[in-house]
């Protein structure tokens, strides 16, 4: 049934609501996922209203997948890529968000090589001083639904002078990142306000060897 209504379109709200649905019922049952896999990613293509384009990438990443990775951070990043498959000049904030949220959703289940660059990527986007707030925030809240492996003897540090690697190399990276960013007082308060929520999701974090002076 929910196919059938994703296949027939119609109404903007059920077409919604039918999507999201179809991906939680379909991420139990990933070998039959394709279809709708194929037909989130032709609404990004040849659908022009924004919020069916918004709630497909994030369909994407409920039903998740390492495929849909690469689709939501060209998205999220307002690439070149990015752009073609919509077929606009850029990216529209709504559908960047949404990209964002759903890296947040299948971030946590992809493998490492795919968690590595989706941190790497969301790291330039909050760098990025151009960005707004709003979405720099969206992706500090994304990271912490992305949690690297932790070396499991590594350190984290506040003072800004110690090299303990990339946000990208391992969870202590991550931790450190982003508690510098929580002390910048340069930084917006939203963005701030979103890193003290990941930084808690990253401490607690999936795996049982992080550093016990990490928590």
């Amino acid at each position: 049934a929910l196919q059938k209504v994703i296949v027939s379109g119609g109404d903007i709200e059920l077409l919604r609501t039918t999507m999201v649905a179809a991906a939680r019922a379909t991420r139990a049952t990933p070998k039959t996922s394709w279809w709708l896999t194929s037909s989130l990613k032709y609404f990004l293509e040849h659908n022009d209203t924004p919020r069916i384009r918004a709630t497909a990438a994030a369909g994407l990443g409920i039903l998740g997948g390492a495929p849909s990775v690469d689709v939501l951070l060209e998205l999220a990043v307002d690439s070149p890529r990015g752009r073609a498959l919509i077929g606009e000049e850029e990216v529209e904030v709504e559908l960047r968000a949404h990209a964002i949220y759903g890296l947040a959703l299948l971030g946590g289940e992809v493998g490492s090589e795919d968690r590595r660059s989706i941190v790497d990527e969301l790291v330039i986007l909050i760098d990025d001083e151009d960005e707004a707030d709003e979405l720099r925030a969206a992706a500090v809240f994304a990271m912490g639904f992305v949690p690297l492996s932790a070396t499991g003897g590594g350190d984290c540090c506040t003072c800004g002078e110690c090299e303990v690697g990339a946000a990208a190399d391992h969870r202590e990276g991550q931790i450190t990142w982003l508690v510098r960013l929580l002390h910048d007082g340069r930084e917006s308060d939203l963005v701030r306000a979103e890193t003290a929520g990941a930084l808690a999701r990253l401490v607690a974090g999936p795996e049982g060897n992080v550093p016990r002076r990490l928590k």
